[in-house]
């Protein structure tokens, strides 16, 4: 221990000095006491020299530094499975009893002389506050170790007790997820390790969308283990009547079969269908023979019309990327043939290059204007149109062409920009005519022009609000070279296909001016929380949320649940958890300044069987976990010895730490009561003496 301080060690000589001065001054000459002893004048000196030298010490800061010395015993972590696979097994029973009671007293041997952390762990970690249900719909052993990991950095872990069955269906694999643990892992085997016969349904690849009236393909594997049978009843259901069944045969004793279906979309909405296969003899898990998918059936494509004012290439690639996409149905022409009205389209293209140009408008131009439908601009020539000049831009002179390429503007937000788009800058350059000077909207210009190595804030694609009509330019000319380059460079047509469609669904889409806006996901899973989102606009188009807004769900067995959406700065925000495997319709309604407000629609919460597909237990992981990180891997009938086998490694051990520690004295309160001690001392003794 040592005292220290911020000014030199020899100031302290002064307070000494100090305290000396003024207890002679005060005890020299005071007639008051002259009655006293020199021994009792010399111990009141010497309480008022104390005092002062103390207090003038505290004045330089002192510092008491000293070490510290800490024992941590070591801490014996239990993590067990949680998933649903663990009561799936023979012994089950035994699981969700005597093993529990095992646990229990394992912990209570531990904690004599350990410090014991237990913790239950599926796709998530909870503390182990209450019994283990066994209801985890995942096993994430990545979960387990990352947050083990975090939780006990730097800290003394003897070792980690995990109780499982080996059956992991998210993450990495947990042998190489345990290579930054630096304690033994001592794995605990349950569930059934032998292989039975079993009839699996996986795999199954479906399309989300299909139109109605269209025909839709469904693709399943059929995963077989010890199979014995000629062949297997396949049939498909929706919404429990039978749809369609076949017999399936040529199955092998272990391996994958796959397995084709076509269904006709002839109901609107979202469908769940289950496909079920037919259990056989000696088949202990059937929970792998039946497996659900769901098709959101639409009333019809989005119509989207092309017209090019005379043929081009760049009609070719917008045609193709158009076409790659089911959700579209296009029509192309050139301009001067079609004669059809305009009214059923919900997007009108137009294309045409510097060299062939609609100088003015004329009958057909005026109907398509008067449609208020969605335009889109490709190319050069525009700016002659008077009604379109705001948009294409003014004519400046001589026609000149640059070579631009692309760049995105980074604060668009019109839509998600992804890296594919970003990937466009690389493409070979377009041609757009110079003279053409288009008015640039902010953050509504996705990508602007690059000449040569000078970066312009000249629009190369930008959307507008133009006489309350959605309008999108293309000012480049050439765009079916970024359809060659991304062939060239990736093999395929899907980053093309996927720019195309990124901008023909943004313009296809109606604006929505309603005044109430209710916003969640179409699909999730069992165990995913769906969150609603909702705004409600005052006349002037402002985010208010001064009324209720009320939410109610119905399910496909006609059960109904209501909820009152919470207020969120200037929305509504809901947040519902782990909803039962269902087609949901959802209908939101308030009322707001004498107004009644409705939004309705659809979402699906999808069946997670992901722990009934593998029922067979991986004891060999739990021994590689084990055997990799030094630890053992123990049988149910030895978990009674594992404090035993704890106490008898050397490397579990408490560990002391020596901390070096500073304090300020005076916050010391013995400092506090010193002085005072010195002080009363002193009066006393000079009232006594009648010297007060």
């Amino acid at each position: 221990m040592n005292i220290v301080s911020p000014y030199p060690i020899w100031y302290f000589i002064f307070c000494v000095i100090l305290g000396a001065i003024l207890a002679f001054l005060l005890y020299r000459k005071d007639k008051k006491l002259s009655e006293f002893s020199k021994l009792t004048k010399a111990v009141l000196f010497g309480l008022r020299f104390l005092c002062i030298s103390v207090l003038a010490a505290m004045l330089l800061s002192p510092l008491l530094k000293y070490f510290n010395k800490t024992v941590e015993k070591p801490i014996i972590i239990i993590a067990q499975d949680n998933s649903a696979s663990m009561k799936m097994a023979a012994d089950s029973a035994f699981v969700k009893v005597n093993l529990q009671q095992q646990l229990a007293s394992i912990k209570s041997k531990l904690e004599e002389k350990y410090r014991v952390e237990s913790y239950l762990f599926d796709e998530s970690i909870i503390t182990d506050k209450e019994s283990p249900n066994f209801n985890g719909k995942i096993t994430d052993f990545d979960v387990l170790f990352e947050s083990i990991e975090q939780r006990f950095v730097n800290r003394n872990v003897g070792g980690l007790l995990l109780v499982s069955d080996g059956i992991y269906n998210q993450g990495n694999s947990p042998v190489y997820s345990t290579q930054s643990l630096e304690f033994p892992i001592f794995t605990v085997g349950v569930g059934d390790t032998n292989k039975y016969v079993d009839v699996q349904l996986r795999n199954l690849r479906n399309n989300r969308l299909a139109f109605l009236g269209n025909e839709f393909p469904v693709q399943l594997d059929i995963k077989t283990q010890k199979f014995k049978s000629k062949g297997l009843k396949l049939s498909v259901f929706r919404k429990g009547k039978l749809i369609t069944s076949k017999q399936v045969s040529g199955l092998k004793t272990n391996g994958v079969s796959t397995q084709q279906f076509k269904f006709k979309a002839d109901v609107v909405g979202k469908q769940q269908y289950t496909v079920v296969v037919e259990s056989v003899e000696g088949e202990r898990n059937t929970l792998n023979n039946r497996i659900n998918f769901y098709i959101d059936v639409l009333d019809g494509r989005q119509k989207v019309l092309l017209l090019g004012m005379s043929p081009h290439p760049d009609l070719g690639a917008l045609k193709a990327a158009i076409n790659s996409n089911e959700n579209y149905e296009l029509t192309s022409s050139i301009y001067s043939e079609y004669t059809k009205s305009f009214d059923k389209f919900d997007l009108v293209i137009l294309h045409q290059s510097a060299n062939s140009k609609l100088v003015s408008i004329d009958q057909k131009m005026k109907k398509l204007l008067a449609t208020s439908k969605p335009l889109m601009l490709f190319g050069g020539g525009w700016k002659n149109i008077e009604l379109l000049k705001d948009i294409s831009g003014k004519s400046g002179g001589r026609n000149i062409v640059n070579e631009v390429q692309a760049e995105v503007n980074e604060s668009f937000n019109m839509f998600t920009v992804d890296n594919d788009i970003r990937k466009l800058k690389n493409f070979p350059p377009l041609t757009t005519e110079a003279n053409q000077v288009v008015k640039s909207n902010g953050n509504q210009t996705l990508l602007t022009q690059k000449i040569g190595s000078v970066q312009t804030a000249y629009p190369l694609l930008s959307f507008y609000e133009f006489q309350d009509v959605k309008m999108g330019r293309f000012t480049g000319e050439g765009i079916w070279k970024w359809r060659m380059a991304g062939y060239q460079e990736f093999g395929n047509h899907d980053l093309f296909n996927r720019f195309v469609g990124k901008v023909v669904q943004y313009m296809a889409v109606k604006s929505d001016r309603s005044f109430f806006r209710v916003n969640t996901i179409n699909e999730l899973y069992e165990n995913e929380t769906i969150n609603f989102s909702a705004q409600l606009f005052n006349p002037s188009y402002e985010l208010v949320n001064d009324a209720d807004v009320n939410l109610e769900l119905k399910n496909q067995d006609d059960e109904r649940f209501t909820f009152t959406m919470n207020r969120s700065e200037e929305t509504y925000q809901l947040n519902i958890p782990s909803l039962e495997p269902s087609t949901y319709s959802y209908n939101a309604t308030t009322s707001f300044q004498g107004k009644k407000y409705s939004e309705k629609g659809v979402f699906t919460v999808k069946e997670l069987r992901l722990e009934a597909m593998n029922t067979e237990a991986n004891h060999e992981l739990l021994y590689q976990l084990a055997k990799r990180t030094n630890g053992e891997m123990l049988n149910l009938n030895d978990l009674s010895t594992f404090s035993e086998l704890i106490e008898n490694r050397d490397d579990v051990s408490s560990v002391s730490y020596m901390n070096e520690e500073v304090q300020d004295i005076i916050n010391l309160k013995w400092i506090f009561y010193l002085l005072i001690a010195l002080l009363s001392i002193e009066w006393f003794i000079r009232k006594r003496g009648g010297a007060y």
